[in-house]
């Protein structure tokens, strides 16, 4: 279930045993996906189950954010249940922006993008993720 804190934030509960989290949340357009630490199957399950009803409470295109700053690790499961779920909202999702992570953080989002036929940018910072972007 999502929990609204204001009328363009609508923040997921908090995934991941331990000190692992994964986070989700919309702003405005955007959908940001925070990972800190290790990222697994049952977390990728709930949290992609999150983005799919974030994405139909938007109307027109969506940017992706995937902070990837505070990751150590992933399952290949965690990976593959993100392929599958955005093929599923490929339509609706127009660019996944990639914030920092790891090489293999970073070459698992362009796999996904390219699987889903989804254009992947790079920044820095999640302020500059932020921006108005052209979706």
């Amino acid at each position: 279930m999502c929990i609204v804190q204001d009328p363009l934030t609508t923040r997921s509960g908090v995934v991941g045993p331990g000190t692992d989290r994964t986070d989700i949340y919309r702003r405005g357009r955007k959908i940001i996906l925070s990972i800190d630490g290790r990222h697994t199957n049952e977390a990728a399950r709930q949290t992609t189950g999150y983005l799919v009803a974030l994405v139909n409470e938007i109307k027109g295109p969506i940017e992706f954010v995937a902070d990837l700053r505070k990751i150590t690790g992933f399952s290949a499961e965690s990976r593959i249940c993100w392929q599958e779920t955005f093929k599923k909202v490929q339509d609706r999702i127009n660019l996944i922006t990639v914030v920092q992570g790891t090489a293999l953080a970073k070459m698992s989002a362009a796999a996904i993008g390219l699987y889903a036929g989804i254009k992947v940018r790079y920044v820095d910072t999640l302020d500059q993720a932020l921006q108005l972007t052209t979706v």
